[in-house]
């Protein structure tokens, strides 16, 4: 029997650790007769076959899809290899920075973007891997949603500042009217984004240049600082 409380607490603690009584031996014999279990592997990741997820996906957009330098190019970004952009990218490739890919109408540029995008969907669904995830927007219909949320009868779910972080695809470029006829909310967020750090995605008709124009040199000034710049050229598939 324990003579002080605290030596009860002592006893007690004691049977927790060895609740059979064994001695220090016996308790070493039975860890050599019983070792330690293993610790199960981790369940492996299936493999994912990328060519064939591409094809796939590339084909419900276009039966005669045709991968292209530029293509291939941001293929190799978004799988995060190091060598891309040599002689597409028009400046320094950086897997750090996002994309700015400009080029005339109906050159391809929206079409490899929409099909990052399913691949990015349903690896996150198929997989559990968000590597390649990134939401995607128009241009135009950000600068919308800003305006309705602005009124105090919008029952939308709008938060501008959701789009200042994370990976963000914004289609259209160039494309969207002043908020309220003086705001450019793009310029805001494209400076917030590059604030804090955040990956863009562009596609646009606008060339570098133009792009200075029409948001001003001190956003222009950072266009090559934020953005692989890619130029897409060759035939429409509008025709």
């Amino acid at each position: 029997m324990a003579k002080s409380a605290q030596e009860a607490i002592q006893n007690l603690s004691q049977r927790m650790k060895n609740p059979d009584g064994l001695s220090d031996g016996q308790i070493r014999n039975r860890r050599s007769v019983y070792p330690k279990a293993a610790t199960p592997d981790p369940k492996p990741r299936r493999r994912v076959a990328f060519d064939d997820l591409f094809k796939s996906e590339a084909g419900k957009v276009c039966q005669a899809y045709e991968v292209i330098p530029q293509v291939a190019c941001i293929v190799q970004y978004f799988l995060r290899d190091w060598k891309f952009g040599e002689g597409i990218v028009s400046n320094q490739p950086d897997l750090n920075k996002g994309l700015y890919v400009h080029g005339t109408f109906g050159t391809g540029k929206s079409m490899i973007f929409g099909i990052m995008h399913e691949i990015g969907r349903r690896l996150i669904l198929e997989h559990g891997y968000q590597g390649m995830w990134f939401t995607s927007v128009t241009a135009p219909w950000l600068v919308e949603e800003y305006m309705k949320s602005t009124d105090r009868s919008y029952m939308g779910n709008f938060d501008f500042k959701s789009y200042t972080r994370g990976p963000l695809y914004i289609d259209d470029l160039g494309m969207e009217r002043p908020a309220f006829g003086r705001d450019d909310v793009i310029a805001d967020l494209l400076f917030e984004r590059h604030r804090n750090q955040a990956r863009t995605f562009i596609t646009s008709n606008l060339s570098p240049q133009s792009f200075s124009q029409k948001y001003g040199p001190r956003l222009g000034d950072r266009l090559p600082e934020a953005f692989n710049i890619i130029e897409f050229t060759g035939k429409s598939y509008r025709e």
